[in-house]
């Protein structure tokens, strides 16, 4: 009997048992380049190309899912939720939100330049309205309360747009950070001293995300030179993590890895995409620990997006003229 429950022991370990080990699904392999990427929480997953038109996956393959009415494709970008129960498409005359088919949400005084997108959940979306020299800065912003676009007051404050695609939104401005909860604008004091820096002009945040599991932010970093950072030629790349007070440093050698994808799922798992001199790779961190898995081919991580419920992840990535569209289980 102790012979025979020592080998249905091993067989359940060998079969599954034990801790599983990740498989890369490849899904497409195609020439035509790929400018956004979103998957939702129904099984599905959206491409759209620099052509405008869009392929969706239904759980078993990729089939063209048509290009949106006044569609500029130049500019098309998918956001969806954490938890995958919204999808939004930006960059036509109109946002346009997915309800079976995509529904048309138009802003209330006509032309509206729209900057980065936040959709915290259904219902729940942010977009920056670009301005200023050059339309590099967000002026405004705009939220939607499941009826109508509302203004956001932000204390008159300009604020980079790039880094205002998390949710809940997230913006940056050399002064500091701002950010929503439970609807209350909080300034949030800059993360330079979890480097050594005493200013703004030693660091640049490259990503920036939050979700269940919290806020995080790849920064650039100057090294500290007699006790400053001098200029914005960054030589050091960390990983910051915001406890609910601060930023702090996590301690993740990133130092000549270009970063490509910095997200959070609705578990609260943390996903990074590397691109190193070598093979290309994805990290995840779940419960205090980060696991590494190697691109079996391509040349670098373009973008990502977590699978919402089923701890998944979709990567696009290159090789050559290939774009690579990948499943991560």
């Amino acid at each position: 009997m102790r012979v025979t429950a020592a080998i249905v022991l091993l067989i359940a370990c060998l079969s599954g048992g034990g801790p599983s080990r990740p498989v890369w699904e490849l899904t497409l392999t195609q020439r035509a380049a790929v400018q956004s990427m979103a998957a939702t929480a129904s099984g599905q997953a959206w491409l759209i190309g620099k052509d405008g038109a869009l392929q969706r996956w239904d759980g078993r393959a990729w089939a063209p899912a048509g290009t949106p009415p006044r569609f500029w494709s130049a500019y098309g970008n998918l956001v969806t939720s954490p938890a995958g129960d919204d999808l939004w498409l930006f960059g036509g005359e109109q946002p346009l939100q997915w309800q079976g088919r995509w529904v048309s949400r138009p802003f209330p005084r006509g032309e509206f330049a729209a900057g980065p997108q936040a959709v915290a959940a259904r219902d729940r979306v942010w977009v920056g309205e670009q301005g200023g020299p050059e339309d590099c800065v967000c002026v405004g912003i705009r939220y939607w309360d499941g009826t109508q676009w509302r203004d956001v007051a932000t204390g008159g404050q300009a604020f980079d747009t790039q880094f205002t695609k998390v949710a809940p939104p997230w913006l940056v401005n050399h002064e500091g950070m701002l950010r929503w909860e439970n609807g209350r604008r909080q300034q949030v004091a800059p993360p330079v001293a979890s480097f050594g820096c005493r200013s703004w002009e030693g660091y640049t945040i490259e990503r920036l995300t939050s979700g269940p599991g919290g806020a995080w932010a790849v920064a650039q970093v100057a090294e500290p030179v007699a006790s400053r950072c001098l200029g914005h030629h960054a030589e050091l790349r960390v990983l910051l993590r915001w406890d609910g007070a601060a930023w702090r440093r996590v301690e993740l050698p990133l130092d000549g890895t270009g970063v490509a994808g910095l997200a959070v799922d609705a578990s609260g798992g943390v996903w990074l995409a590397a691109n190193p001199g070598g093979r290309p790779y994805v990290l995840r961190w779940e419960k205090g620990r980060w696991r590494r898995t190697v691109l079996p081919r391509g040349t670098g991580i373009a973008r990502i997006a977590p699978e919402p419920g089923t701890g998944r992840l979709w990567v696009q990535a290159q090789d050559g003229p290939d774009t690579l569209i990948y499943r991560l289980s």
